[in-house]
């Protein structure tokens, strides 16, 4: 007896229109209902302010971060291809799923392709660039590795609710400045498209550099 799966494969996707995952799109009430949950649960749970809170950008921690000025944009960038990496890391070397729900991909929450049209990348060129971005990491962190510490946080484990210092965030973008310098040119084609928006200016708070 075949399994579900079996059955299923090879057949052609159905002309539909589809969700930035590429799951076929809900039907518009029961979308209108998720996105009403989705963006009241941002609201109350995590602050996001209300004329922000149905942006893909207020789905993810990093993409908070910048909205806040916290990182700037070659930053937020790096923490993207950082949870790609992961994400493909898992996935075609170690055949697992991500640890992280939210690290499995986080191109869907941030409202980008799945890259399900793309040629997948082989075994040996994720586990190559797993490992430059684990270096590029490890090269600039500090006794007890907080700066893997924060990286794993923020863009593996989305984590939007534990506390960040003013420490803790400098940790974070001397890890995605790193990074950044690492893959310049990758993070620059695949994250150009991608529209972000920042909130009011605060008083005081300057431009992340």
């Amino acid at each position: 007896m075949r399994t579900r799966t079996q059955k299923r494969a090879g057949r052609k996707r159905g002309e539909v229109d589809r969700e930035p995952s590429g799951r076929p799109q809900r039907p518009p009430q029961r979308r209108n209902r998720v996105k009403k949950t989705v963006t009241e649960a941002r609201e109350r749970v995590y602050g996001v302010p209300k004329n922000f809170s149905d942006n893909p950008q207020s789905g993810y921690a990093l993409g908070i971060l910048y909205y806040k000025y916290e990182i700037d944009r070659r930053q937020h960038d790096a923490g993207l291809m950082i949870a790609e990496l992961i994400h493909d890391f898992f996935r075609i070397v170690l055949n697992k799923r991500p640890p992280i729900a939210q690290a499995m991909d986080m191109a869907r929450v941030s409202g980008r392709s799945t890259r399900s049209d793309e040629p997948h990348p082989s075994h040996d060129e994720v586990k190559a660039r797993y490992a430059k971005m684990q270096f590029a990491v490890l090269d600039v962190d500090f006794p007890g590795k907080p700066v893997s510490h924060m990286i794993s946080r923020l863009c593996m484990a989305d984590d939007r609710e534990s506390m960040v210092t003013n420490d803790m965030l400098d940790k974070l973008r001397i890890g995605l400045n790193r990074v950044h310098r690492e893959f310049e040119a990758d993070i620059g084609f695949r994250f150009a498209g991608q529209k972000l928006i920042r909130g009011p200016v605060v008083e005081n708070h300057a431009e992340v550099v």
